[in-house]
């Protein structure tokens, strides 16, 4: 049975141009994604260990406060092999919106037209005040420890199981 969608938040309205008459409309896959779908508007061709630049040829008026991220579509990091490079979109940016790609093997890669390519799920962000101090007096279990300092797997992690 499908859950209802909340009603109790008033969400922006993310508004999109199509800046050429070869690109997509984004879509949801499904009304439970939380990314949109967007689409290359032509073929392109991925050199092995190369990579490409390929427009949506979309820009979005994103509300102030929110960004929009760029994840991968699972087939196409799992099944294509393809990495996808910049993965922020700011408020302030009303230009093209390109996905780069990165070919990560020896063969070389087709994307295309009409083909998703990535999501982009729009986050409400944090636009407050930075401040410079002259030190850090925040106690925590973890302190300073990074890369790996929490463990490594379940045995030695801070989970419990």
């Amino acid at each position: 049975m499908h859950s209802q969608p909340y009603t109790h938040r008033n969400y922006p309205i993310l508004k999109y141009k199509k800046l050429t008459d070869k690109a997509f409309d984004p879509v949801r896959g499904t009304p439970g994604s939380s990314g949109l779908d967007v689409f290359s508007p032509g073929d392109y061709t991925i050199p092995p260990f190369g990579s490409v630049l390929i427009p949506t040829d979309l820009a979005f008026d994103i509300p102030f406060g929110w960004d929009l991220a760029v994840y991968n579509k699972s087939g196409v990091a799992t099944k294509m092999q393809l990495g996808k490079g910049a993965e922020l979109i700011d408020s302030d940016y009303t230009g093209n919106c390109h996905i780069h790609f990165f070919n990560q093997n020896g063969v070389q890669k087709e994307i295309f037209r009409g083909q998703k390519i990535a999501q982009l799920v729009m986050r409400e962000v944090w636009m407050g005040e930075l401040q410079e101090t002259d030190e850090i007096v925040k106690d925590t279990e973890r302190g300073s420890g990074a890369f790996g300092s929490t463990g490594t797997t379940a045995q030695n992690s801070n989970t419990s199981l």
